[in-house]
């Protein structure tokens, strides 16, 4: 967002969800408060704000979120909220610690469909490894995706990172 201001103007109001403000200025009697954030000026001066707006819940602001697992977490395991209309680009399963239990499977997907953005078929949690879905999917409404996890018969061991790509 850009708010370019070239004459004297009292006050001016702009309503984004704010996630940071960077002022830079040669004033140095200036003060912000938030989480309205009043900026005042004591004396005429030029002040540049950056205005960041937030991407999905649980992201780093690029839209790249990362969740680790392992055995024995509860299941589903909620990773992330998916915002209505935004795309999730891609799912990466890495498996750091195979999974030792007999029939172990993961897959991640939503409530309606365990599998809608990685199957059980797409990933070897028997195997240390990477394995990438690129889904490209939007939802008609925040969606809660969620990670299913069958540790299999007998496990004791399994552990891995869940990294969603979603559009911020």
């Amino acid at each position: 967002m850009d708010v370019g201001i070239s004459q004297d103007i009292q006050d001016v109001t702009v309503t984004p969800e704010v996630t940071e403000i960077t002022i830079q200025t040669e004033t140095p009697d200036i003060q912000v408060e938030a989480p309205s954030v009043a900026v005042s000026v004591s004396e005429p001066a030029q002040v540049n704000i950056t205005v960041a707006v937030q991407g999905a819940p649980g992201t780093d602001g690029n839209g790249m979120v990362s969740i680790p697992f392992r055995y024995g977490d509860a299941t589903p395991k909620d990773l992330v909220v998916a915002l209505a209309g935004k795309v999730v680009y891609s799912v990466a399963l890495y498996i750091t610690e195979s999974f030792d239990g007999v029939g172990a499977s993961l897959s991640v997907g939503d409530a309606g469909n365990a599998g809608r953005l990685m199957q059980t078929t797409e990933n070897d949690p028997l195997s240390v490894g990477g394995y990438i879905t690129n889904p490209s999917l939007s939802y008609g409404a925040d969606t809660q995706l969620l990670l299913t996890i069958n540790q299999g018969a007998g496990a004791s061991q399994g552990a891995g990172v869940v990294l969603l790509q979603i559009e911020p």
